[in-house]
């Protein structure tokens, strides 16, 4: 829960219609769906978020292909 803290009043991006989505929607964030996970990426390297939530593997994934991106919590 501390890691969410760091979160409160952020843009956040998650794709829509996952459990991510549904969880960050009763949290006080300003969240942004986005249809796919490379959306809400380009959102976050255009600046639009300031973080994203999604599946630990996918995250994973990607930050392992472009050292830019950090995990943490």
């Amino acid at each position: 829960m501390s890691d969410l803290i760091d979160l409160f009043g952020k843009q956040v991006g998650t794709v829509a219609d996952t459990t991510s989505a549904r969880y960050m929607n009763q949290q006080p964030v300003k969240l942004i769906e986005f249809d796919q996970v490379e959306d809400a990426y380009k959102a976050l390297k255009a600046g639009q978020v300031q973080a994203l939530v999604y599946d630990s593997p996918r995250l994973l994934y990607q930050t392992s292909q472009n050292r830019e991106y950090q995990i943490v919590g």
